[in-house]
């Protein structure tokens, strides 16, 4: 600031070279404030169409027509000429700003936007959720194959277990994991990677460490065969606009696939079971692709379909026992 500068008069603050800097205020509507105010407004456009798509049997409703206008309002907001120039929002704020707290109609902004950010945490926390008993519901799917149509025995049958949910979103007990199942490729062992003890179990089994860092949530183990599968649970969610855990790059995971089988002297082959909630096809699909990574869609309707699971599983023992 030129008070701070050192001198008395002018011409002595402006130093030997006669200059002064001194700082020019532009007005400019690039705000963080009008970021937030887009976002929202783009947001609160997406949810009023989806609203009037899903009640368009109520088009002559109150409320259906106060939603319409406020859909209309917000587009000439976004069309707005002194909002063109306005920046993405690339980060999310946790804290309002100045403006946030103490501008009246900015605070209303605010208050959406936290409204809209609490909303999307509890579909997200949904989502999460969802994932979880997606991947029970697969381990049931693989008990039932084994035990119902390829008929293997379990050794050591279990009784029945439940969970016991916690506060943050997960298991306060992990589960049990059924078998050992007898197998044409000797005793079938289930590994469940969520929990830790599945590395007393590898090292029990002699299985190769590197099988704890697949990312899978369960391997089946045949340690007189040497031979392992990863499994994967892939939930999706298309018609919500979420995939809270998306496809796995396949073309990564075969290359990982064959360097571990180069380098451990097991045979890996990987299982991708995706599931497809909202879409029932005629039969289970098998994105085959190239070996060692088999992925397997999933519909409603499972009981149908053992006929095709056994096939998918009958290819995969002859990919383990190819040595």
């Amino acid at each position: 600031m030129l008070s701070q500068t050192p001198g008395r008069t002018p011409a002595e603050k402006a130093g030997p070279r006669q200059e002064l800097v001194a700082v020019v205020k532009e007005d400019t509507s690039d705000l963080p404030e009008n970021a937030v105010l887009l976002w929202c407004a783009r947001r609160l456009v997406r949810m009023a169409r989806a609203y009037c798509l899903r009640n368009a049997i109520w088009r002559h409703g109150e409320r259906f027509m106060r939603v319409q206008a406020l859909r209309r309002l917000l587009d000439r907001i976004l069309k707005h000429p002194n909002l063109q120039a306005v920046g993405a929002l690339h980060h999310h704020m946790t804290t309002p700003t100045y403006c946030f707290q103490f501008e009246k109609r900015y605070r209303h902004i605010w208050d959406a936007y936290v409204r809209i950010r609490r909303q999307d945490h509890a579909i997200d926390d949904v989502w999460r959720w969802q994932g979880h008993l997606w991947g029970t519901t697969a381990r049931l799917i693989l008990g039932s194959l084994f035990l119902d149509a390829r008929e293997w025995d379990e050794r050591h049958a279990s009784t029945v277990y439940f969970h016991a949910e916690g506060p943050c979103g997960d298991w306060t007990t992990g589960p049990s994991s059924p078998g050992p199942f007898d197998s044409s490729l000797g005793p079938c062992f289930i590994l469940d990677l969520r929990r830790k003890v599945s590395r007393e179990q590898a090292d029990a089994l002699q299985v190769p460490a590197q099988v704890l860092a697949t990312g899978a949530d369960w391997v089946l183990c045949w340690p007189r065969s040497k031979a392992l599968c990863p499994v994967w649970t892939v939930l999706d969610g298309i018609s919500a606009g979420r995939t809270p855990r998306e496809l796995p790059d396949l073309k990564a995971l075969r290359h990982k696939m064959k360097e571990l089988r180069a380098s451990t002297g097991w045979n890996w082959q990987g299982w991708i079971l995706h599931a497809l909630p909202e879409h029932d096809p005629q039969s289970v699909e098998w994105i085959l692709g190239r070996k060692p990574i088999y992925v397997l869609q999933l519909p409603a309707g499972l009981h149908t379909h053992w006929g095709d699971l056994s096939a998918g599983l009958d290819l995969t023992l002859e990919e383990l026992d190819d040595r």
